[in-house]
């Protein structure tokens, strides 16, 4: 079988263009793909690409890889997640995102230990909220984050035990993870289409919130 260097890891239809599409990859493509132009996805796209996009070195190339994307209500911007980030995208405009937010900036010295222990091919969601007001996307530690249009990124604690702790995130120099428990993650979550309420998985858990 023949090796294949790119694929594709997920696709969405636009909220309100049938002719509008995306797809992003593990080598950080993201494409916006306009049927009205042809078929060819490809050569009829815009490519919003990773910063570590077409780095040889094998860690960056993980870290370049899409997981998910989102768009805003009414599409006019786009919402991305790789490992440590998510990105909020105007789609007239490629060529930088409008917002970057590392999720956790300490992960970063973490890199080895997640290639190790294989968590670095972890794939976590990111939803927009139904008023594009707010993103959604999930960590380890049963963490997940909410990052508002100002990029503020308050990071919660799942835990059926206690309340949910919440602390916001400071960007540039967050303080230590300490141990990651990479087997309690949140990889999975989603908005009510039309209210700002987030339900979020993690192992065997849901945990619903509302604003």
């Amino acid at each position: 079988m023949e090796e294949v260097e790119e694929t594709i890891n997920f696709s969405k239809m636009h909220p309100t263009s049938d002719s509008l599409f995306m797809y992003g990859t593990n080598k950080g493509s993201l494409r916006l793909c306009d049927l009205r132009i042809g078929s060819n996805a490809d050569g009829n796209s815009l490519n919003f690409k990773s910063e570590f996009a077409g780095n040889k070195n094998f860690l960056a190339s993980m870290l370049s890889s899409y997981s998910s994307a989102d768009y805003s209500k009414q599409g006019k911007y786009i919402v991305s997640r790789d490992y440590l980030s998510v990105k909020i995208w105007d789609v007239c405009n490629n060529k930088k995102p409008v917002l970057n937010v590392n999720l956790n900036d300490s992960f970063k010295t973490k890199l080895s230990e997640m290639f190790e222990n294989e968590a670095i091919f972890d794939k976590f969601i990111v939803k927009a909220s139904p008023d594009g007001n707010t993103i959604a996307s999930g960590s380890y530690n049963n963490w997940f984050h909410m990052v508002d249009q100002d990029g503020v990124n308050t990071q919660y604690e799942l835990s059926y035990k206690k309340a949910t702790i919440a602390r916001q995130m400071s960007g540039k120099g967050s303080a230590s993870t300490g141990k990651i428990d990479y087997m309690r993650k949140a990889t999975a979550l989603d908005f009510h289409p039309s209210k700002n309420m987030v339900a979020v998985a993690s192992l065997n858990c849901f945990f619903m919130y509302a604003q």
